[in-house]
């Protein structure tokens, strides 16, 4: 990996830089539009890990790359808030500054993104994957097969920290003597994710109640009783949740409004008469829809920095329940 602009254009001139599955090279971004093209190709890594050279452009018509400096001042920082803030979840990258020989302030980003224990991550409602030269939106078995595989390491992770945890070989030597373990969270390439230590417990004592870990939460229901309500959890008392899933919660009750928006349109247009309310359909949206408010409103409710776990929240808003205005159930699991 380059650590000068002498190394780049060496690379530059030998011909050794060519875009791959880990790596590309951009110039830097100018505009929100560019911002979002950026969070993009971020997102791509993240699947498999890879590396963005920004500063290294492309001479379309040569099909040869040239040095692009840019002042780095803020560079960095702004980098780093579109990884934190565009992709859904939030991404982690590290990044290393190359400074140009002309000492004017301007130079390079080596913007390296680890694999990512979360992917894959989502921007503006489109997951992306990578390529052999360049990203591309991924399909929904593509998803579904890397959220199975997300859920599949972290629970046989936690099982065998649990195990360790259970055994506690120094329970015998005395009264005082434990097994302590250090937990960290660790990506596929071996670099630590960084992660507060409270939240770690929390999901490991999470997992202790449960067999199943959902894309917006947890489901509580105990591992030796099955589930036959498909995807009613968030009216289900056995649904739990927290602030990390905030975000998660927040874009499916929007893309659930702009369908029953969309499906109400298409009904009026081909009856000529509004959709009954009493339309089975419409019922079960609506209810998925009040109780994603109160599991909104509860979180909300939360400090931002709290790791407190809200089970049931959404109860009252299945059918039938409207008019009760009990609050709703804030536990730690």
């Amino acid at each position: 990996m380059p650590k000068t602009e002498a190394d780049l254009q060496a690379a530059v001139d030998d011909g050794l830089f060519e875009e791959s599955h880990h790596l590309d090279l951009k110039k830097a971004p100018n505009s929100k539009g560019d911002n979002k093209e950026l969070a993009r190709d971020l997102s791509s890594f993240a699947v498999d890990g890879g590396t963005l050279i920004i500063g290294v452009q492309e001479n379309k018509e040569s099909r040869t790359f040239e040095l692009a400096p840019h002042p780095l001042n803020g560079l960095p920082e702004k980098i780093e808030q579109v990884a934190r803030t565009i992709p859904d979840p939030p991404l982690t990258i590290l990044i290393e500054e190359i400074s140009s020989a002309a000492d004017d302030g301007s130079g390079y980003l080596v913007v390296h993104v680890p694999a990512s224990p979360v992917a894959p991550h989502m921007v503006d409602n489109r997951y992306f994957g990578r390529g052999d030269k360049t990203k591309y939106q991924m399909g929904d078995a593509e998803v579904f097969a890397l959220h199975a595989r997300r859920r599949n390491t972290e629970a046989d992770t936690l099982a065998l920290l649990r195990k360790e945890m259970d055994e506690d070989l120094l329970s015998d030597v005395g009264a005082q003597s434990h097994l302590f373990l250090a937990l960290a969270k660790i990506g596929r390439d071996g670099r630590e994710i960084g992660m507060d230590c409270r939240d770690m417990l929390d999901l490991v004592q999470l997992d202790r109640r449960t067999d199943r870990i959902l894309p917006n939460g947890y489901c509580l229901l105990p591992p030796t009783r099955s589930c036959d309500k498909g995807n009613a959890c968030h009216g289900c008392d056995h649904f739990a949740t927290d602030r990390t899933f905030l975000s998660d919660i927040q874009r499916q009750l929007a893309e659930t409004q702009a369908l029953v928006a969309t499906r109400q349109a298409r009904h009026a247009e081909r009856y000529g008469e509004p959709m009954s309310e009493a339309n089975v359909w419409l019922e079960q949206r609506n209810a998925e829809i009040r109780s994603m408010q109160r599991e909104i409103t509860a979180l909300e409710a939360q400090p931002a920095d709290s790791s407190a776990v809200v089970r049931g929240a959404g109860v009252l808003g299945r059918t039938g329940y409207q008019n009760i205005t009990n609050t709703p159930d804030n536990k730690g699991a």
